[in-house]
């Protein structure tokens, strides 16, 4: 069979392509020369729409995103230093990763607003505003009578029939909207585009049209999706270019061809834990972070699988990616293995069920040589996250989903796909041989 796409033969790795956080064509992968280019370009006219859209709307929109962004910046930088244990200053050295409020729209944003017109834009800005109405109409509807009992003597603004038909039109206005599969646009990007890191610059730029825009579409404040935002792009720049205790950084075309679940995985970790320690002093900043998550999928998604406390899952999140980054580690499976043979090292693990298929503990292949050696329990459980993981993601043709596990797993796992494979589909079959 042939190796899978993008597959180096000589390292046994997946080399850049399109899993890749660094993949050719990723916007925020481009090089000093390219961002020269880019700065000296002006705005589109869909950019330029889209400015005094927001403007109208909220003419202090960029003004707060800038002010959200200085308030959190340093505190955000203090927390990824102690929940990484990585320093972008060490002694002489400083490795200076500067912040950008944007005036642009990344590409993969503007390609989705850019089949709207203005009205569509409004109604989407405060999607949450008409979720709110529905909710309040269905309130007032419901205890119409104790209300306007509840008011006496004063005079009744409105009426049952005149509260059913506001209701009636938001929900209608709801409906339109989800009829346009804007959620489902957005939730299909698998890029930053509220904020990105540029890591050959390297740089951070935070899109405040963008940030203000899903700020509406959430019915969060612009300054709490800020925070977010800023603490996921500067996670990306911490795991890649911080130091650790030996002085050493990711190497960047190292941390370029990783798995963007890897890549995207830690900063998404690192962001649910300092929302989560920030929540008594700002809750609409982990509010913000959990409503945005509903509207991410993929890789944005993998850290949800490291369970634990947040202490124990720290400790086995931040030893793997040290590793990860030592050992140029770019396969997703391989990470997965390293993460649960660290939980296992340090005795934080939480078991997975293991199902079977055979006659004992662990076999993932019916039919297959009995001779063979068992795969570590780590091993094991991770293919079958790998699996589903792939299988979710829409990779559903058997031959392909075989040749992925298999360049992103390691090389001893190729007896057990079958068996893996119909333990998540249920559909007994064999792959075809590697």
């Amino acid at each position: 069979m042939a190796q899978p796409e993008h597959f180096d033969t000589e390292t046994g790795n997946l080399s850049m392509g399109f899993r890749s956080f660094g993949q050719v064509g990723r916007y925020y992968a481009i090089d000093q020369e390219e961002a020269i280019r880019a700065a000296q370009r002006s705005l589109s006219p869909l950019e330029r729409r889209f400015v005094e859209f927001l403007k109208w709307h909220e003419p202090e929109l960029k003004v707060r995103v800038e002010r959200g962004f200085k308030q959190w910046n340093n505190i955000l930088r203090d927390y990824l230093r102690n929940e990484t244990g990585l320093r972008l200053t060490v002694g002489d050295d400083a490795k200076a990763v500067p912040v950008r409020i944007d005036d642009g729209l990344p590409e993969p944003f503007a390609e989705v607003v850019a089949s709207f017109d203005e009205r569509t834009w409004s109604l989407l800005l405060n999607r949450h505003v008409l979720q709110e109405g529905v909710r309040a109409t269905k309130f007032l509807q419901r205890g119409f009578d104790w209300i306007s009992e509840w008011m006496g003597p004063e005079p009744s603004i409105t009426e049952y029939e005149e509260v059913r038909h506001v209701r009636i039109s938001f929900y209608l206005l709801l409906r339109r909207l989800r009829r346009l599969d804007f959620i489902e646009r957005i939730r299909a990007i698998q890029e930053d585009v509220l904020g990105a890191y540029f890591f050959r610059l390297p740089e951070v730029r935070l899109y405040w049209m963008v940030v203000g825009f899903m700020a509406g579409v959430l019915g969060v404040p612009v300054e709490a999706l800020t925070l977010v935002v800023a603490a996921h792009e500067l996670a990306h720049a911490y795991t890649h270019l911080g130091r650790d205790i030996d002085g050493e950084r990711w190497k960047t075309e190292s941390f370029a061809a990783a798995n963007l679940a890897i890549t995207e995985g830690l900063a998404q970790f690192y962001t649910k834990v300092i929302c989560k320690k920030l929540e008594t002093r700002f809750p609409s900043g982990w509010e913000a972070y959990e409503r945005l998550l509903k509207l991410q999928s993929g890789p944005y998604l993998v850290h949800e699988n490291w369970k634990g406390s947040s202490e124990a899952a720290g400790e086995v999140v931040r030893i793997s990616m040290i590793t990860c980054r030592s050992t140029n580690t770019a396969k997703l499976g391989r990470f997965e293995v390293i993460r649960r043979q660290q939980a296992e090292r340090l005795g934080k693990v939480q078991r997975q069920a293991i199902p079977m298929t055979g006659d004992r503990p662990g076999h993932l292949g019916k039919g297959l040589n009995d001779t063979k050696p068992t795969l570590p329990r780590s091993v094991m459980e991770a293919l079958l996250w790998l699996g589903k993981y792939y299988y979710a993601g829409g990779v559903t043709k058997k031959d392909e989903w075989c040749r992925i596990i298999q360049a992103e797993m390691e090389p001893n796992v190729e007896p057990y796909l079958n068996g893996a494979w119909a333990i998540i589909t249920g559909q007994p079959t064999e792959c075809d041989p590697m």
